[in-house]
């Protein structure tokens, strides 16, 4: 794609297509799915830039919670993309880690990379990095997650839907291709499929 704005306009007309397709509830876009076994590590600027921590920060399109079935425990989700993630959502342990007293909605973050990012709300606690990854590293950036809206080079598509799954496969595949017929689509599979897989080693 030639510019970023190129890109979203994109990624916009391939979620319309899917969500136009009968029994898709609603669709979504994360730079790195759920239980891949694939996370980026991300740091935070703490104690006035003296200290950072580090996070498992994900690159999300619109709805991203609410095809997750991701529940809000305050504030709310983020803006549709812009530039640079400006706007993000964070978890309740890095929440209750950074205020203890509660409140994060507000209240600013600071990347070396984004600058100053102000939080407009905070998210449930989810296992959705491999689990066999959690056993082996069971370090601190496995619990703090930060969401950040915005495309990264590579997508995946997340569809909720209330049929079968397998009988949409096809459906929305052809939705993809005919936003771009060049567009390679590799692993299609349900979330119970990654939560066995994930466990299964």
């Amino acid at each position: 794609f030639g510019s970023i704005t190129q890109k979203i306009a994109f990624l916009q007309d391939v979620l319309r297509r899917v969500e136009s397709v009968p029994g898709v509830e609603s669709a979504t876009l994360v730079d790195e799915a759920p239980l891949s076994g694939r996370y980026g590590s991300y740091p935070l600027l703490v104690n006035g830039g003296t200290d950072t921590i580090q996070t498992d920060g994900r690159f999300i399109g619109p709805n991203y919670f609410r095809t997750l079935g991701i529940r809000f425990v305050e504030g709310r989700d983020t803006p549709d993309w812009g530039g640079k993630p400006q706007r993000v959502v964070i978890n309740r342990r890095l929440a209750e880690h950074l205020w203890p007293g509660g409140g994060a909605t507000g209240k600013v973050i600071e990347s070396p990379w984004w600058g100053p990012m102000t939080i407009s709300g905070v998210v449930d606690d989810t296992r959705d990095n491999d689990l066999r990854a959690e056993g082996r590293f069971g370090d601190q950036r496995l619990g703090f997650q930060v969401y950040m809206p915005g495309p990264m080079f590579s997508m995946d598509l997340i569809v909720r839907t209330g049929r079968h799954p397998t009988t949409m496969v096809d459906l929305i595949r052809k939705q993809v291709l005919a936003a771009d017929p060049s567009q390679p689509i590799g692993d299609v599979s349900t979330l119970e499929q990654r939560l066995s897989r994930s466990v299964a080693q």
